[in-house]
């Protein structure tokens, strides 16, 4: 390609050497770029093998721009595991720098792209992951726009939809904002959940003698898998039907409530799963019901969009398939 009718508008009264110097740091620049997105995948994904799925690259070609960026800001972004690719503190620091902008610069790459081709609307849609693997993959076939689907924590994903990243969100949770619409879509019940090895004769006697102190005390006895540290899910419960907050530490905290039950048919332990996530594994016989609680805990899906939503017909006839799950 022939640069010298831009170069003489850009670099007007540079020489023939300042032109190609500054030609090639303009060059070094979108390179760096690339280098950029590549690192925030790499942080988004955890692992180099999901980066490279997500960025359609080999992962050798993703480890070598990783490299190249580290040589380039002169620090390690990341300390490698067996697993996961743990970010650095300097890498926390810069992924918060650079997130935004290369979200942005995605948001205009797709608007072209889409433009160009023209693809119709892309509707994007954020959910909790336990509802799209147990719901909603099992109808995404039925949509006729293109879709993307987004997870992440649920405060984001609420943000997200009010500034206008995302056209409908399946959520738990409300945030007050007069630009948003909630339509309650389900109704979800905790569950206390075990392994089908786990003698649970005590704490069902327990429970029919009303003897809550000496079940409470069976259940901090065993071995628990939860969604988080915090044990957010145990505590509201446990606040519910106990009035005070467990006294024990979580064995296995796995953040998917999917995995969980999943893991439960192998060990000997407990968890709280919402119905609508167990429901097959009941049905199946892999997990056990143990007890909803005096006092079941209750929470309420929602179907949130947006009152400035650009694709209201697209959305609507979403709404209708969700509707139908």
């Amino acid at each position: 390609m022939n640069f010298s009718y831009f170069d003489d508008l850009l670099f007007q009264g540079n020489s023939r050497t300042e032109k190609k110097e500054s030609h090639n740091e303009m060059l070094s620049y979108m390179i760096n770029l690339e280098w950029y997105r590549t690192f925030k995948t790499i942080y988004d994904a955890g692992t180099l093998t999901g980066a490279a799925e997500e960025l359609f690259m080999t992962q050798p070609g993703v480890s070598q721009q990783l490299n190249a960026l580290e040589t380039y800001v002169g620090k390690k972004l990341f300390r490698r595991s067996p697993r996961r690719m743990i970010p650095t503190e300097y890498a926390k620091i810069l992924y918060t720098e650079v997130n935004e902008s290369i979200d942005k610069l995605d948001g205009v790459e797709s608007f072209f792209i889409q433009t160009t081709f023209n693809m119709g609307p892309t509707i994007h849609i954020g959910a909790p992951h336990a509802f799209f693997f147990n719901y909603f993959s099992r109808k995404i076939h039925l949509i006729k726009p293109n879709v993307t689907i987004k997870f992440g924590p649920m405060t984001q994903l609420l943000q997200d939809l009010e500034n206008g990243k995302l056209h409908l969100l399946i959520t738990t949770k409300k945030i007050e904002s007069v630009h948003i619409i909630y339509e309650e879509l389900l109704k979800e019940t905790l569950l206390l959940v075990a392994s089908p090895m786990l003698d649970r004769s005590r704490f069902g006697f327990l429970i029919y003698q009303n003897k809550l102190e000496e079940a409470e005390a069976w259940l901090a006895e065993q071995t628990w898998y939860s969604y988080s540290r915090n044990m957010a899910i145990i505590n509201k419960f446990w606040q519910r039907n106990f009035r005070k907050k467990p006294k024990f530490v979580p064995k296995y905290v796995i953040p998917d409530l999917n995995i969980i039950t999943q893991a439960l048919q192998f060990g000997k332990g407990l968890s709280l799963i919402p119905d609508y996530i167990c429901k097959q594994a009941l049905d199946n016989g892999h997990v056990k019901a143990v007890w909803k609680g005096n006092n079941p805990v209750k929470n309420s899906l929602y179907l949130a969009t947006s009152k400035n939503n650009p694709y209201t017909k697209e959305v609507d006839e979403l709404k209708k398939i969700f509707r139908n799950l």
